[in-house]
């Protein structure tokens, strides 16, 4: 799966990572493990070209 909606990086302040979606900023990121980070992301990614593909302005 290609991701261009989301992005997946370390947290700045924590021994984390963080899923999110810079064309949403209205949305917070997701903050857990890695491997959780990496499963949120593919839905995370999905929701967000649903939500961008309905209300494209």
């Amino acid at each position: 799966m290609e991701f261009i909606h989301t992005e997946l990086k370390r947290h700045p302040l924590r021994e984390a990572w963080m899923v999110f979606t810079p064309k949403l900023p209205f949305i917070p990121p997701y903050i857990g493990t890695k491997k959780e980070c990496k499963k949120a992301r593919v839905s995370a990614e999905r929701n967000a070209a649903k939500y961008l593909a309905t209300n494209n302005s």
